[in-house]
């Protein structure tokens, strides 16, 4: 495929693609201590790109979710900081329910 890299609106199918990647050369890697990659490993490994527009229906099917997915992280964030404020003032008597 003949991309010129200047591609809009790509991030998640890069992300995507890249934790794949990933994920194959950890499987190709050997090692009892350390996992250990050489040139063969990437030279076996395979990025397979496809058309650009299947890479923009991608997007615009993975984009609403994973913009959920990070308004719930924030929002357990968030929730998380209000229980460890209050949490210990409930112990203490400090506040009651």
């Amino acid at each position: 495929m003949n991309h010129t890299g200047k591609e809009k609106n790509i991030d998640f199918f890069v992300f995507f693609s890249l934790a794949n990647l990933v994920a194959q050369l950890k499987q190709a890697s050997y090692g009892t201590i350390f996992d250990t990659v050489t040139t063969n490993t990437f030279e076996t490994s395979k990025v397979r790109i496809p058309p650009i527009e299947l890479i923009q229906k991608f997007e615009n099917y993975i984009d609403p979710i994973m913009r959920m997915i990070l308004n719930n992280l924030v929002e357990i964030d968030s929730l998380a900081q209000i229980r460890d404020s209050l949490l210990p003032k409930l112990m203490t008597g400090e506040i009651e329910v």
